[in-house]
């Protein structure tokens, strides 16, 4: 699944909740992150608090 935010939603609606378990909202598509690795980077951080948090 692929979610598009703009920054200004994204701020205003921060606090916004769903009703779906277990589904994260990470970091940005390489296109805004400047790059292929920058958005693997965020992802590999990502999995590992994830990680950490349910274990």
């Amino acid at each position: 699944m692929y979610i598009r935010l703009a920054t200004k939603w994204e701020l205003k609606n921060w606090r916004l909740q769903f009703a779906t378990s277990n589904l994260f909202i990470i970091g940005e598509g390489s296109g805004y992150a400047g790059g292929i690795m920058s958005s693997a980077a965020d992802g590999i951080r990502a999995a590992l608090k994830i990680a950490e948090k349910e274990s």
